[in-house]
């Protein structure tokens, strides 16, 4: 689970709740990757880590943050057979 009063206090700094679900989600992706935390990560999980992030302002979300379908099935498709139409 997640720290609920974090969640209350980013939403708070950005009410629009998929905003908020987006940015989490990139910079938990982030801090799997090896991304260094802004915050003090003592004893937080990952998505705890990126709400008190949020809270306090050190990240928000920007255009070039957002992935296109393309991008976002990039990784899951490619390793699908080729069903393009064939002659027969």
């Amino acid at each position: 689970m997640f720290d609920v009063t974090l969640l209350s206090q980013a939403m708070e700094k950005n009410p629009k709740k998929f905003v908020v679900a987006n940015l989490v989600t990139i910079r938990i992706r982030q801090l799997m990757s090896g991304a260094d935390p802004l915050v003090d990560p003592t004893d937080k999980k990952l998505v705890d880590i990126a709400l008190q992030e949020v809270c306090e302002g050190l990240i928000e979300l920007s255009k070039s943050d957002i992935a296109t379908t393309a991008e976002l099935f990039q990784e899951d498709v490619k390793d699908l057979p080729d069903v393009s139409a064939s002659d027969e």
